[in-house]
């Protein structure tokens, strides 16, 4: 929470540069968003994706590790995120290192949050499941770092990524979790990509107003960058296909309708169920 999450969608992905319009954006510590909100004006997207250019809506969803919220709170949020989407934008500070990595343990809670079959789990339920999930583009804010490896070798962030999610040497069960909330990041997105970002001002003033400020006052590298983004994420984008199937939107709000109907009776979402439902309707 508090990482520039609507800051981003508004400027770089909607492209609006109005205070009045996008997603709300605040100065304090305080979470301005809360739950799931989805911007009413879909962008509409041509790429190699699909045949035809097709509507994509954005999403900005609760940070994680707010203050005043529980962990199950942050669990619900993540997973109907997942489900929904066909492009998941982490969006963390500085470096891949330990916490932002433990930020997404939450993907261990995943196994037990949600369900593929009304039957019991198959041994590799973690590779079916990835096939509903989206894939993941890691967004670095207030990137400052070369990318080099350690041996001085300039690398590509995506690759950047694959090294801070290689194994821990070691046999602790410190280094046994680390792993194994590495290896289910990988397992869960096959398909991963990372992008580093500059801090958009110098200025520590004028962060608190970044939505109002002209061009002219952000950095013209965070620009350049904005661009790149933008373009990234319109090529990325897919539609969202759900068991073999692209969605309509009718199907996709039936889909929403029923994992949350699941979440608030205190029930594991079952894929197999919401899919039958989605086709029932």
């Amino acid at each position: 929470y508090r990482t520039g999450k609507s800051f981003l969608l508004n400027r770089v992905l909607i492209n609006n540069k109005k205070t009045s319009k996008g997603f709300d954006v605040g100065p304090t510590i305080k979470p301005c968003t809360k739950g799931i909100w989805l911007w009413s004006t879909p962008l509409i997207i041509s790429n190699n994706h699909s045949s035809e250019p097709f509507p994509a809506f954005l999403i900005d969803t609760e940070g994680l590790g707010a203050y005043d919220e529980e962990v199950n709170h942050d669990s619900k949020i993540f997973l109907i995120a997942i489900l929904i989407s066909s492009l998941f934008i982490y969006n963390s500070f500085g470096t891949i290192d330990e916490s932002s990595i433990n930020n997404l343990s939450l993907i261990l809670n995943l196994s037990k949050s949600i369900k593929l079959h009304n039957t019991k789990s198959a041994h590799n339920e973690e590779e079916e499941m990835a096939k509903y999930f989206p894939s993941l583009l890691w967004l670095l804010r207030d990137f400052i770092l070369k990318l080099e490896d350690s041996e001085g070798n300039v690398i590509t962030a995506k690759q950047y990524l694959e090294n801070a999610l290689m194994n821990q040497k070691g046999s602790t069960d410190a280094i046994e979790e680390k792993n194994t909330v590495r290896k289910l990041i990988k397992t869960y997105f096959p398909e991963r990509d990372c992008f580093p970002m500059v801090r958009p001002v110098e200025n520590e003033n004028d962060l608190q107003n970044l939505q109002s400020l002209p061009d002219e006052m952000i950095r013209s590298e965070f620009l350049s960058q904005a661009e790149v983004l933008r373009n990234k994420v319109m090529k990325k984008t897919k539609p969202k296909n759900f068991n073999g199937k692209i969605l309509s939107g009718e199907m996709l709000l039936e889909l929403v309708e029923s994992v949350i109907t699941s979440i608030n009776e205190g029930v594991i979402p079952v894929i197999e169920n919401s899919w039958k439902y989605v086709m029932s309707k």
